[in-house]
């Protein structure tokens, strides 16, 4: 099966049901997954940053708040229904936190709280 790599800050649809969808090293960043399993449509995006006020620019997964719609856009033009998507996301570090990343504030290490100052 051939492997397409998704590299940070891109993302990629396809409906090719050999097609295998990758994106390693994500540190920091999340991969975000679109599947629809009755249509065997899936997309990926390598998200970097929880948003950006100036637009996607060329990296169209980067932003999180650019990435979700623009992937959603695309599997649904490939004939994905909304009534049947899957959605996960994937991360690798584990002291980041998912309210951190939606909150744009920085990673605490080591897992522990930081104390107001």
């Amino acid at each position: 099966m051939p492997e397409t790599p998704v590299r940070i800050g891109e993302l990629v649809a396809t409906k090719d049901p050999e097609d295998v969808l990758v994106s390693v090293g994500l540190g920091s960043c999340i991969g975000l997954a679109m599947i629809d399993r009755s249509r065997g449509i899936v997309g990926l995006a390598h998200v970097m940053l929880p948003e950006s006020t100036n637009g996607a620019g060329p990296l169209r997964g980067r932003y999180a708040n650019h990435a979700v719609p623009i992937l959603l856009e695309e599997v649904l033009a490939l004939g994905a229904r909304a009534s049947t998507l899957e959605v996960g996301i994937a991360r690798r570090r584990a002291d980041v936190r998912a309210d951190e990343f939606h909150r744009g504030r920085p990673p605490q290490r080591g897992g522990r709280p930081r104390r107001p100052r």
